[in-house]
């Protein structure tokens, strides 16, 4: 079993708050992702806010980035790919 989970971690006197994939064994901990799966905050409050904050942006229609390579130079364009879809 597994879920996601809010991890703590403290690097260089440098507090952060992630989500992280986390996995069970006999219902107790038994390994987790080393990279956040997520937004990394400086609280748990601010990860919330961040959270609730993409799950509202979620609901716009996804963007599509489109490179394009002409005489060595690259440009990025971004457009909408469903614009129907807005659950």
């Amino acid at each position: 079993m597994w879920n996601y989970r809010i991890i703590k971690k403290e690097e260089f006197d440098q507090v952060s708050y992630g989500i992280y994939e986390v996995y069970y064994k006999k219902d107790k901990v038994w390994l987790w992702s080393e990279k956040s799966d997520g937004p990394v905050a400086d609280s748990k409050e601010d990860l919330v806010e961040m959270l609730i904050q993409m799950l509202s942006d979620s609901r716009q229609p996804v963007l599509e980035e489109k490179r394009k390579i002409k005489k060595g130079k690259t440009t990025c364009t971004l457009a909408e790919i469903d614009k129907e879809d807005k659950r």
